[in-house]
């Protein structure tokens, strides 16, 4: 028989993947409950998919309890932690409130800067 690949696959990927169970306690990738794996491995839905609406639906309410508001704007967003920071300091903190941001490293340089840019007052408390 005639191969075009030179190269044999190594004996490794031929063999199940077995992933040991482990507590993990950094700050990520962190564990993911058994619940959630299998809802995550369920089949994708269309954004506009009845079922999907509703489902972004039922997280919009989920929201709106944990944070104690009826805001028709409520959302949920993917994104990085300075995706997260921006989004709480420019939603959270009102005009006129003042912000107040500990700086001992990158994050809390981070939100100084954020808070700066977004034009709130803010008190640092740290290492300039």
């Amino acid at each position: 028989m005639y191969s075009l690949l030179s190269v044999k696959p190594p004996s490794s990927l031929l063999v199940p993947l077995h992933v040991p169970q482990r507590l993990l306690l950094g700050p990520g990738p962190t564990d993911v409950p058994p619940r959630i794996r299998i809802a995550g491995a369920q089949p994708m839905l269309s954004p506009l998919n009845p079922d999907m609406i509703q489902i972004m639906d039922d997280i919009k309410k989920g929201i709106q309890y944990a944070f104690q508001t009826q805001n028709p704007l409520t959302i949920a967003l993917s994104g990085s932690g300075h995706c997260a920071m921006e989004a709480a300091l420019f939603n959270v903190v009102e005009k006129g409130d003042v912000v107040l941001i500990a700086v001992k490293g990158i994050w809390g340089e981070r939100a100084a800067d954020i808070a700066e840019r977004i034009g709130k007052k803010m008190i640092w408390i740290g290492s300039a």
